[in-house]
């Protein structure tokens, strides 16, 4: 079946948002830093070999490495360095990272199983003709699966995306988008309901890749080519007494590529809260964050190697302001030979942290590089 007018502007923005994970993660903005296929030459955390952090590297690794672990669990800042984060809808500068994206994803996907021409309890399939060109098809398994709001213990859902393709025009530019590979959602527990936010609620959730590409042309979102492959476990939670929004992150190995950029997560354990979330939220929504990491490590091209990270004091700030840069807080990397390098967002300016490597002077980073 073909999408209706309504069905095809839901999928806009549901994969739009989806494909602008990559804006602050690349291209600085847009577009920067394509070029060749995303899908090959893929990192394997795993097996990478920890890299010795010295005074000539310490820089580029560090930022590159603090930026990805940000912008995995967290604020999404926007600058070239960034490995996983993103922008909201259109030209708004808001940011997201690769949680939030999955969640406002999985939502997506959970209520468009309600557009399947037959029922959904129990198993059902239906595949959906692209505006333009290619399909996608939605596997459901679940009981009671009406709605976002009535998450259950059990419920999966995979969209299997066959060089889905479709244009966009409007206000904010035009362009195409087109999706290939799977995503998929395996609800692990549900209690209340996540679309409100007068009283708690809490789910888990496994979220899976399975060489999942998108590659977008225009001037709205630029032209950007990146891909996804592993999973991670997500839990997210809603405390009203605190209008705290929580999502813990965990898991891997993860791969993401952009053109000739490619990155390993593995080990993740990343909680981030959003504070004073009273109503409605919208990923990238300008929100005080705090950033507590147990762990992750990261490898990539910039880095040349892996190194590992944690928190000793949460990174804080404001999601729309200062580019979202950290304000306050301690990120300590791992590298190789029991080398480190500590990153300091209390000391600097608002756009800067302060780098100390091997107990060295300490000298004032920009984020940016």
């Amino acid at each position: 079946m073909d999408f209706c007018y309504t069905t095809r502007r839901r999928w806009i923005v549901g994969i739009g948002i989806a494909a602008s994970v990559v804006l602050a993660g690349c291209g600085g903005g847009g577009g920067g830093g394509g070029g060749g296929s995303s899908a090959g030459s893929n990192i394997d955390v795993t097996s990478a070999n920890a890299v010795e952090i010295n005074s000539s590297n310490a820089e580029s690794i560090s930022r590159s490495a603090g930026n990805a672990g940000t912008s995995l669990g967290g604020s999404g800042v926007n600058q070239t360095q960034t490995l996983i984060g993103g922008v909201a809808v259109e030209s708004s500068g808001r940011r997201a990272s690769l949680a939030e994206v999955s969640d406002f994803m999985m939502e997506w996907i959970y209520d468009h199983q309600q557009e399947m021409p037959t029922a959904v309890s129990g198993i059902d399939t239906s595949t959906y003709t692209c505006a333009d060109y290619g399909d996608v098809t939605l596997y459901v398994n679940g009981t009671q699966m009406s709605s976002y709001s009535n998450l259950q213990a059990g419920d999966s859902i995979t969209a299997n995306f066959n060089d889905c393709t479709t244009s966009y025009s409007g206000t904010g530019g035009s362009g195409s988008l087109t999706v290939s590979g799977s995503i998929s959602f395996s609800v692990g527990s549900a209690n209340g309901d996540p679309t409100q936010y007068s009283s708690e609620w809490d789910y888990s959730v496994t979220v899976s890749y399975d060489r999942w590409s998108i590659t977008t042309t225009g001037s709205l979102l630029g032209d950007l080519d990146f891909y996804i492959d592993g999973s991670m476990t997500m839990a997210a939670s809603y405390t009203p007494s605190a209008s705290d929004l929580q999502y813990h992150v965990t898991g891997g190995p993860l791969v993401f590529n952009y053109g000739q950029k490619h990155t390993g997560f593995g080990n993740v354990n990343i909680l981030y809260t959003l504070s004073n979330v009273t109503s409605g939220y919208t990923p990238g929504d300008a929100k005080d964050y705090s950033l507590d990491i147990s762990s992750y490590d990261v490898a990539s091209d910039r880095i040349n190697g892996k190194v590992s990270a944690k928190t000793t004091t949460p990174l804080t700030g404001n999601t729309g302001s200062y580019s979202g840069y950290p304000q306050s807080g301690v990120l300590v990397l791992s590298g190789a030979n029991s080398t480190s390098a500590t990153m300091d967002a209390s000391q600097c300016s608002t756009t800067e942290y302060r780098l100390t490597v091997n107990s060295r002077p300490p000298r004032c980073v920009s984020w940016s590089g």
